[in-house]
């Protein structure tokens, strides 16, 4: 069975306030695509931290996946949560996506709109 919602929130509260070990841990696991890093250790670390949350969704997406497929679940209320589960997992996942693309986007528009503003004066 999957968590539900309130004990998923438990669960990441405590990834987060288990200390520095794992931070250490997790950056060396995350694995951010090359074309999405900046050369700023800072905006790095940032893309590193959303990779390693976008890694931690996609098991419970999984799980609550497998759970509707199952030939097995029947039970209206286990499907209505796994549907909801799923529906947060994938929805959290795009928005991770999302965020860890901006970044990149950020600084290369920035440094256009700089190199335009250079240009009028």
């Amino acid at each position: 069975m999957f968590p539900n919602r309130d004990e998923y929130s438990r669960m990441q509260t405590a990834t987060h306030h288990s200390g520095h070990g794992n931070d250490a841990k997790m950056i060396q696991q995350a694995a951010v695509k090359a074309e999405l890093l900046t050369e700023d250790p800072v905006w790095d670390l940032f893309l590193t931290y959303l990779q390693f949350a976008l890694e931690e969704t996609e098991p419970y997406r999984e799980s609550a996946q497998n759970i509707l497929i199952h030939p097995a679940t029947v039970d209206h209320n286990t499907m209505l949560q796994a549907k909801i589960a799923l529906a947060e997992s994938t929805s959290r996942a795009s928005i991770l996506e999302a965020v860890i693309s901006l970044p990149k986007d950020l600084i290369k528009l920035g440094s256009e709109a700089k190199g335009l503003l250079d240009r009028e004066e």
